[in-house]
């Protein structure tokens, strides 16, 4: 009795709205064009009924369509939206030409305070005294020729910087768009919008035309080369020494610092309990989602490689409470928002 009541009422409202027409009709009439006109008795008494058959029918409609929304919904009780937000990467390039300008300044001072060529008189006595701790050490002193020949590299190297300074610029300037166009930051997220809440969800997204998407440090691995348009300032020669016998050895002590972390060891217990990202294939399991919920797929920072103009993913999704596996359509946004790379020559 009450859906009969509630099925009813419907009716009633959509026919009162639909009524409403004709009041409003005249009102216009005599409001705007000062014009009475007075419509047949058949039509007074023939637009209410037909417009309350129609109202049954718009409210049948309405009825039927959710209930078939609602039975595709309890056949398959999961659905999911994935997008993917693009974002400019920031690859500072103000920055980098500040650093440039500050290069060739501190290249200017250099070459300034050049240090003199040593005297190979100078450097007898001393290779007299110190040949015979080198000698028992098995080490070798640097001669004064060879000091002197490293300087003149040193100040040919200096002066290259400086006279190719304006070159570095236009290189960098010119890299760094054309990178701008190939490089995006992305972030995909995943919103539950089925009716019920899940787990154990594993997402599986392909990157199709060639289009590839990586961690973000390893994009010097993928053609990011702006840090190899950086003149470095090579270091002035050290006068003849002993040698330190690490040098000597080739010892790295960076290479004995047990402190750096090499890889993280993955949790069972976290929300994305297994992330794989390959250049095409981007995976992750999510440990749950309640309706509405809508979280990021992946923690780190990643980056698109667009080698196509078209950007195309394919998704399958598959968990707890899926009675199929779910292929929803990835929506791709572009944002203007750039996001900042990291320090990749702290990275090298």
């Amino acid at each position: 009795m009450t859906i009969f009541v509630n099925f009813i009422s419907k009716i009633f409202k959509q026919w009162i709205i639909y009524l409403g027409f004709i009041p409003a009709l005249y009102d216009l009439l005599n409001a705007y064009l000062n014009y009475e006109y007075k419509f047949p008795d058949y039509v007074l008494i023939g637009f209410p009924i037909i417009i309350f058959l129609y109202a049954i029918y718009q409210v049948y409609r309405d009825e039927h369509l959710q209930r078939i929304d609602l039975e595709k919904k309890l056949e398959g009780p999961t659905n999911y939206q994935i997008k993917a937000v693009l974002h400019p990467v920031d690859f500072k390039k103000d920055e980098l030409i500040k650093q440039l300008e500050s290069i060739r300044l501190d290249v200017e001072k250099k070459l300034s305070s050049m240090p003199s060529y040593v005297k190979v008189d100078n450097v007898e006595k001393y290779s007299q005294i110190s040949s015979l701790i080198s000698a028992s050490a098995g080490l070798h002193t640097k001669t004064a020729t060879t000091y002197n020949n490293e300087l003149s590299s040193y100040k040919c190297e200096l002066e290259k910087i400086i006279s190719n300074s304006e070159k570095y610029k236009e290189k960098l300037v010119a890299r760094i768009d054309e990178l701008s166009d190939i490089f995006y930051f992305i972030d995909f997220s995943i919103e539950n919008t089925g009716i019920t809440s899940d787990s154990e969800i594993q997402v599986d997204i392909n990157c199709l035309n060639k289009n590839i998407v990586f961690n973000e440090v390893e994009i010097t691995r993928h053609g990011m080369d702006i840090y190899k348009l950086i003149p470095s300032i090579p270091k002035a020669p050290e006068k003849p020494e002993v040698q330190n016998l690490n040098q000597m050895m080739g010892i790295n002590e960076r290479a004995f610092d047990f402190n750096r972390p090499h890889f993280d060891i993955p949790n069972p217990n976290a929300f994305r309990k297994w992330i794989e990202i390959t250049n095409s294939n981007c995976s992750v399991t999510i440990k749950d989602l309640h309706v509405g919920d809508n979280v990021s797929l992946f923690k780190k920072k990643l980056i698109l490689q667009k080698n196509d103009h078209d950007i195309v993913f394919e998704a399958t999704i598959k968990s707890k409470a899926s009675t199929r596996v779910l292929k929803p359509k990835i929506i791709i946004e572009i944002s203007n928002t750039p996001k900042t790379l990291f320090n990749f020559e702290e990275k090298l």
